[in-house]
C-alpha cells in the first residue's frame, strides 16, 4: 500500500478514510497546497464558523459575517440577552443563539 502518511518509529499506516473524513474541512490553498481554511465542524450549518489565518488573527469567526466568535460569547457572558447580542453584530437571533450553545 503506497501512502504518504506513516508513523516513522514503527511504520504503522493510518485509518484512511478517518483522515479523509477530517481532511474534508480543510480547504487548501490553490498556489501552494497549503491549508488556507478549517471549517469548525461542531456549528451548524445556520452558523458557519472558520479559522482562517486571513482574517481575524485566526481566531473563530461566523463566515456570513465575518464576527469572530468570541466577541458574541464574551457579550453574552456579559448578561446580554441573545437579542441585543444580535443585534450588535448585525446577526439573526438563531446564529446568536448557535454560536453561544455550542462555544460555552
Amino acid at each position: 500500500m503506497d501512502d504518504d502518511l506513516v508513523r516513522a518509529h514503527d511504520g504503522q499506516l493510518p485509518i484512511r478514510e478517518v483522515i479523509d473524513e477530517h481532511l474534508r474541512y480543510i480547504t487548501w490553498n490553490e498556489m501552494d497546497g497549503s491549508p488556507a481554511r478549517l471549517t469548525l465542524e461542531q456549528y451548524p450549518d445556520v452558523a458557519r464558523v472558520v479559522i482562517d489565518t486571513r482574517f481575524g488573527w485566526g481566531a473563530p469567526m461566523i463566515t456570513t459575517d465575518n464576527v469572530q466568535v468570541d466577541v458574541v460569547v464574551r457579550l453574552w457572558r456579559a448578561g446580554e440577552s441573545l437579542d441585543a447580542v444580535a443585534e450588535e453584530y448585525g446577526l439573526s437571533r438563531d446564529v446568536a443563539e448557535a454560536i453561544c450553545r455550542i462555544a460555552a
